[in-house]
């Protein structure tokens, strides 16, 4: 019975001993041939390899990317809005690399103008053209602004938050007297509609059952 098997024994031994075989003489040979920096340099298709491989990323990458990604995932934030703040990723990518604190210190101007431009565009909806509508208008203006002239000075986050900050403030300002008006108008024309009624209601009940002269009648009808 095991005779049947004995090629089959033989063939398994053979093929082990060639693997081990191949692997004993590329460890002789490997370690007779010589070898330099050159050899040990991996082959890019002729190109000189420049760094490392795999290089590790500093944190603030990831950290700034969550953090624009957990503003444009708003769904009631309008996607006009959303690419125009997605376009500020590079202005707070490089302050946060050149600033330790940007992460650490809620009050830091680049957060708190982030944070501002994100939240006055909630709920946002153009009249109109997008282009002339004055949101709009104001955040492409930052966006510009940082990226044409922001180096390596935090300092001018700053004095575009007090800016944008400034530029809220007028247009609530202006929306709250815009709605005041808007109210006083209807209240008086509420009030314009009740006194006429009531003296449309002294009339009738003064001149019923009397005949007027045609004169009256008409100057009361109109």
């Amino acid at each position: 019975m095991l005779n049947d098997y004995l090629p089959v024994f033989f063939q398994i031994l053979v093929v082990a001993g060639f693997a081990a075989m191949v692997l004993i003489l590329s460890v002789i040979f490997g370690r007779a041939a010589k070898r330099n920096a050159t050899k040990d340099t991996p082959y890019e298709c002729g190109m000189l390899p420049i760094g490392e491989g795999a290089p590790r990323f500093s944190v603030k990458f990831y950290l700034v990317a969550m953090l624009f990604e957990f503003i444009l995932d708003d769904r009631t934030l309008p996607d006009s809005l959303k690419a125009l703040i997605g376009r500020l990723q590079i202005p707070m990518l490089k302050v946060a690399v050149l600033d330790k604190t940007f992460f650490s210190r809620g009050s830091h101007p680049a957060r708190r103008l982030l944070n501002e431009i994100a939240t006055a565009a909630l709920g946002w909806n153009a009249q109109g053209d997008e282009q002339r509508d004055a949101l709009y208008q104001r955040i492409e203006q930052v966006v510009q602004r940082l990226l044409n002239d922001f180096t390596d000075d935090p300092a001018i986050f700053s004095d575009v938050l007090a800016e944008f900050i400034a530029f809220t403030g007028d247009e609530k300002r202006r929306s709250e007297l815009l709605e005041q008006r808007t109210r006083d108008a209807e209240e008086g024309r509420a009030k314009a509609e009740l006194a006429r009624q009531q003296v449309e209601q002294a009339l009738n009940s003064r001149l019923l059952g009397k005949v007027l002269p045609e004169v009256v009648v008409r100057l009361l009808q109109e």
